[in-house]
């Protein structure tokens, strides 16, 4: 079962992006991965909401928001930054802190840059890599196989043999992933209309933009000790961060830390923000 919340929470929509917002205090942005939503972080809102005004937004052609209309051919994760800023604005929002998972780990130092971080917390992002020049056979192979086993997923990951199966390459503690966000996360990986442009806008690219983060924007770079989807050797480059940032490694931990260490995770999210 997901975690009990202890805030109400109200889902909303502005500038193209729909959100849940829960809790009081200073405002914290949450940001997903590609083919993924704001349902990855369920593990940690109930705890982050305790602290901040927790804003789990769905990105641009992810969980229920939509592609822009036209559908451009790619969307980048600078674009991402992009979009959630207009969508600050909408909210009267100058700054707040994020936390971003892979693709939205990119996506949070990119806004950061833009001005627009209080603090950051990357946890295994995208992006500080040599660049990719082709897809990801195990991103589209994840997307595939969840396909075709579609109409019996919520019978497969029910079982901890099949989340092990169909998460074995994001997941290292098994035991603390629910059937609940197995499943989700399955059904969202089969569902995102913005797969492909978002997939596409981070090949032949990295974060180039380290030394547009001012000094006094605390920055956190988590990675798992067993990150199968972004190899340490190639994935990791220290020179693409900003100098001032630190570096946590996860024990037990693979490419999605809300999953497999979501105590840690949160209280990573805080130090960082803080508060």
């Amino acid at each position: 079962m997901s975690p009990m919340r202890t805030h109400p929470t109200t889902t909303a929509e502005a500038a193209g992006l729909t959100f849940d917002m829960s809790g009081s205090g200073p405002a914290l942005v949450l940001l997903h991965g590609l083919g993924s939503s704001g349902k990855a972080f369920a593990p940690l809102v109930a705890t982050l909401s305790k602290t901040f005004t927790t804003y789990v937004l769905d990105l641009p052609g992810h969980g229920r928001s939509p592609l822009p209309t036209p559908a451009p051919a790619e969307i980048t994760p600078g674009d991402l930054a992009r979009q959630v800023g207009l969508w600050m604005d909408t909210l009267g929002l100058d700054t707040v802190h994020v936390a971003g998972n892979s693709m939205g780990g990119w996506a949070a130092l990119e806004l950061a840059a833009d001005g627009r971080a209080a603090s950051v917390t990357a946890l295994c992002p995208a992006g500080l890599w040599v660049p990719l020049t082709e897809r990801s056979p195990l991103l589209d192979g994840n997307r595939r196989l969840a396909r075709i086993t579609r109409p019996v997923l919520p019978l497969l990951l029910r079982t901890s043999l099949g989340r092990k199966f169909g998460f074995r390459s994001a997941v290292e503690r098994f035991d603390l992933l629910t059937p609940s966000i197995a499943v989700d996360a399955a059904l969202d990986q089969i569902d995102t209309a913005g797969f492909d442009e978002a997939h596409d806008g981070m090949l032949h690219r990295w974060f180039d933009r380290s030394d547009e983060i001012a000094a006094d924007i605390p920055v956190t770079i988590v990675f798992g000790d067993n990150d199968r989807m972004i190899p340490a050797a190639t994935g990791r480059r220290r020179e693409h961060s900003p100098a001032h940032a630190r570096w946590i490694t996860l024990p037990r931990c693979g490419h999605v830390p809300m999953w497999d260490a979501p105590h840690d995770t949160a209280r990573i999210i805080r130090d960082t923000a803080g508060v």
